[in-house]
């Protein structure tokens, strides 16, 4: 089965909306938990400003309103760093018309600057609203599949069609690689043929190189105020109706110092216990372990297990490198990692030499060399 569909910022949004509320609502009984919470606290802040402490008062609703609206708080949060990514011109290749074919071994999916398979082995799972058709390859990333600009094939038929394929191939328990195809489409080429074995630690390592980019630096150093806010609105409150409570209002000046001195620390700590959770889950096991790459002027193959891609040089943002790896990214949120240490068929300079020159010679040359 072979059709075609548009793919839009609404459904990247879309996608990352249904992921993020997936994640936050695993747990039922946490979420009215915590809108519990927030109706005792508003009751206690209810209290408080009967008993003439306004200031209290506007802490303690502030606390239970943020904890009330939660889940919609977060996605906004969130949503504004995704649609950075969406709308930045380097990602503009992640969007528009995608042709996608199904057979019972795996999914072919291309598009203008791209090429790529995957074994039904690498689905985690199938999903659906309304509009959309989720098919995860792991736990943060699917190929999503619109009702409303969906051509050649109906919406019932495709989720019909994609999940009794991957019922079929989860009774077998088996991973229907494509390794010979693979291999056959890197040998048929002249380009250089190197691999290597990606690790849990060449995730993180991304992750880390990744947080010092200048838009995650700008990001970690807009946190750094995140609780100065709540002592000038305490003072503002003390003003409109005294007195100000000073208790509160120091307790929220020094939360503010600490958060400016150790907060971007905390951050990225955070963002690294979570890449550390997301390598080490099952889920994703098939984005770690070995992979072959291919390089020529045109294009680059990436061949793992059960999966395989095929990018144009227009398609690539950039390249970059520390002294144990090589980051090639295909978004401004995401890259083709290449770690020096179990790098194996060419040195680790021959790859980044190669990877730069192709990449300046696509700049220089702008149009797109299509699909490989």
């Amino acid at each position: 089965m072979t059709f075609s569909y548009r793919f839009d910022k609404a459904d990247y949004l879309a996608f990352h909306r249904f992921r993020i509320a997936g994640m936050y609502m695993r747990g039922g009984s946490r979420v009215w938990a915590l809108r519990g919470f927030a109706l005792l606290t508003f009751a206690l802040a209810l209290i408080e400003w009967y008993s003439g402490r306004p200031s209290g008062a506007a802490g303690l609703a502030m606390a239970g309103g943020a904890t009330l609206l939660l889940p919609r708080t977060y996605w906004g949060l969130v949503a504004g760093r995704f649609r950075r990514i969406v709308t930045d011109p380097q990602n503009a290749h992640l969007l528009g018309r995608k042709t996608l074919t199904l057979t019972p071994e795996g999914l072919h999916i291309a598009d203008a600057g791209e090429a790529g398979y995957l074994a039904w082995g690498n689905i985690v799972r199938a999903a659906r609203t309304e509009d959309h058709i989720f098919l995860f390859f792991s736990t943060l990333q699917a190929v999503v599949i619109p009702r409303a600009s969906l051509e050649g094939a109906s919406f019932e038929t495709v989720w019909t069609t994609a999940t009794t394929y991957l019922d079929r191939h989860h009774e077998r328990g088996t991973r229907q690689g494509s390794e010979s195809t693979a291999t056959a489409a890197i040998q048929g080429t002249p380009a250089p043929v190197f691999s290597y074995r990606l690790e849990e630690s060449d995730w993180t390592a991304f992750t880390v190189h990744h947080r010092r980019s200048k838009a995650q630096g700008r990001h970690r150093w807009l946190a750094r105020f995140a609780v100065l806010p709540i002592p000038l609105l305490l003072v503002i409150l003390g003003v409109v109706r005294p007195p100000v409570n000073w208790d509160l209002v120091v307790l929220f000046l020094g939360l503010s110092v600490l958060c400016f001195l150790f907060y971007p620390r905390v951050l990225d700590n955070a963002a690294l216990r979570q890449a550390e959770y997301i390598a080490g889950n099952s889920a994703n096991v098939h984005c770690l372990g070995e992979r072959r790459i291919a390089l020529s002027p045109e294009w680059l193959h990436v061949q793992g297990s059960g999966v395989q891609s095929t990018f144009t040089w227009p398609s690539v943002v950039k390249a970059e490198r520390t002294d144990d790896h090589i980051f090639i990214y295909m978004s401004t949120s995401e890259a083709l990692i290449i770690p020096r240490a179990s790098l194996d068929g060419a040195s680790f300079e021959d790859v980044w030499t190669r990877a730069n020159e192709y990449l300046d010679h696509s700049r220089d040359n702008p149009k797109r060399q299509g699909s490989a």
